[in-house]
């Protein structure tokens, strides 16, 4: 297989349906590909014309929108867009334009037909869609509360912290004071690759080290947590929210298959709520002097650069 094939291959086999896909079923969509690439602003697909491709964002992002021209959904980086259409008649149900430089690859009716009788976990993706309906409620959704329509990899600030799960307590906490982070995860070497095994934070230095008044030279594998609650990196912050209290944990690692993508914390998501526009405003209506105006008046430029860097429309 040529290496730009085995290139697109790679990266669609990190999103779903495709990441569970047969190998020999996904070499045989990459070879039907074609690419194509689409300017902001340009459309992609317009309601009622014929359509026999299913579209995959390589990069990019890409709104949807209903035949009565209201916003349906904004899809990005792994995701599909044309299989309503593909499943009615081959025709566009719901019309789509480039939000921004998109490049797509797309793959002819026949496969999606091959795949959708063969495969039944992607005739399950493309048809039953739970996610996608999931999405375009909490879309209408959107002026209300971010926190349902923004992905915790927004969250994500830095790179993930880790040590081995071989250091010791003293060194453990010289990394995470070193780093400024209140986790640490804890990997170990297995089979020639790195797995997440164990977690450290702040609170378990304090409830499990210094409480006990354990040696400097316990090791951290001794009181680190190892029954890890993650989270998937295509997850809304909403969901990481509500896996945090179910569980009762304070930190999510987040997951690109079993790659770290970084760790968030409560208090990303607390501080995250606290910068929306809506609560900004709010909270500028209940100030009674100049003097708490000036107080917030940094939240105001922070809220613009967010809004700016979520593409916010005017």
């Amino acid at each position: 297989m040529q290496a730009e094939l085995i290139d697109i291959r790679n990266h669609m086999a990190n999103y779903p349906p495709f990441d569970e896909m047969p190998e020999e079923l996904l070499d045989r969509v990459v070879g039907t590909i074609e690419v194509e690439y689409f300017r902001a602003g340009t459309s992609i697909l317009e309601f009622g014309k014929a359509n026999h491709w299913l579209y995959y964002i390589r990069s990019g992002a890409v709104e949807i929108y209903r035949r009565s021209g209201e916003l349906y959904n904004r899809i990005g980086e792994g995701e599909m867009f044309g299989q309503f259409g593909l499943l009615m008649h081959q025709k566009v149900r719901f019309p789509a334009k480039a939000l921004e430089d998109t490049l797509i690859y797309r793959f002819p009716e026949e496969i999606f037909r091959l795949l959708f009788e063969n495969d039944d976990n992607f005739a399950d993706f493309v048809e039953v869609e739970d996610n996608s309906r999931l999405r375009s409620a909490l879309s209408r959704r959107e002026k209300s509360n971010e926190l349902m329509t923004s992905r915790v990899t927004r969250l994500i600030t830095r790179e993930p912290v880790s040590a081995p799960c071989t250091v010791r307590l003293q060194e453990a906490a010289r990394i995470m004071t070193d780093q400024g982070v209140s986790a640490l995860l804890l990997m170990e070497e297995n089979k020639g690759h790195t797995d997440l095994k164990g977690i450290i934070t702040d609170r378990d230095l304090r409830t499990r080290a210094l409480a006990e008044a354990l040696p400097s030279e316990t090791p951290i594998r001794d009181i680190m947590s190892e029954d890890l609650i993650t989270i998937r990196d295509n997850a809304f912050i909403f969901e990481a929210m509500l896996t945090m209290l179910h569980n009762n944990v304070h930190h999510l690692p987040v997951m690109d298959k079993h790659e770290v993508r970084g760790v968030i914390a409560l208090s990303d998501i607390v501080k995250y709520e606290s910068q929306s526009s809506l609560y900004l405003v709010s909270n500028i209506y209940h100030q009674q002097d100049v003097r708490g105006l000036q107080k917030i008046s940094r939240d105001v430029r922070d809220s613009f650069v967010r809004m700016v860097n979520e593409d916010a429309n005017s």
